[in-house]
């Protein structure tokens, strides 16, 4: 359970946890007046920041990224079973691919008829090396490569801020998680874009 909504996780998705549900906390916070909600998640896993986000605003609709077609069926299967399939929307990328930026924008054109988002999320991999030893034991069923980026906890970061300006609108939010342990170089990665 996930925000008040059940969601199917298997080997390919991280399980939701508590802390994540943060996110859709201040998002109803800032959000609270907004006539329309143009969302996008990256690293989608089984959908539950997504949709959860589309549960709470009826104006919403949303686009969930994942480089594994298994983990994108699993976001599919989640929001058929929350009735959210009207609003949402799954797609296998690698927002390390060459023209990513440029394909998203085309896909939500094609799906709102807006090209660029107001709200973007992820939960990206940010765990660091010496964490991923040690992993609580739950923790350690999920897939690796969705905790951690086999470099610093920084590649989402490096790779998505500098071109977040072609996804988002005026006036638009991101919502990232992060590793306390790493905020110092994702704020100077952040001041630099």
């Amino acid at each position: 359970e996930f925000f008040s909504m059940n969601f199917k996780v298997n080997e390919n998705t991280l399980i939701p946890r508590p802390e994540t549900e943060t996110i859709i906390e201040e998002i109803k916070k800032n959000f609270k007046n907004k006539k329309k909600l143009l969302v996008l998640d990256l690293g989608t896993g089984s959908g539950c920041i997504l949709l959860s986000i589309l549960k709470e605003f009826k104006n919403a609709v949303g686009i969930g990224i994942d480089k594994h077609l298994e983990t994108v069926k699993i976001a599919r299967i989640n929001s058929k079973k929350n009735n959210l399939s009207k609003r949402s929307k799954f797609f296998k990328l690698d927002w390390r691919q060459k023209g990513f930026f440029k394909k998203v924008l085309k896909i939500n054109k094609k799906f709102s008829g807006n090209e660029k988002f107001n709200l973007v999320v992820s939960n990206p991999p940010y765990l660091l090396k010496n964490e991923m030893k040690n992993l609580v034991p739950e923790v350690t069923y999920e897939p690796k490569d969705s905790l951690y980026d086999n470099k610093d906890g920084l590649s989402f970061y490096k790779t998505v801020l500098p071109e977040i300006d072609s996804l988002v609108s005026e006036n638009s939010y991101i919502y990232f998680e992060i590793n306390p342990e790493n905020r110092r170089n994702i704020a100077k990665i952040c001041k630099n874009n």
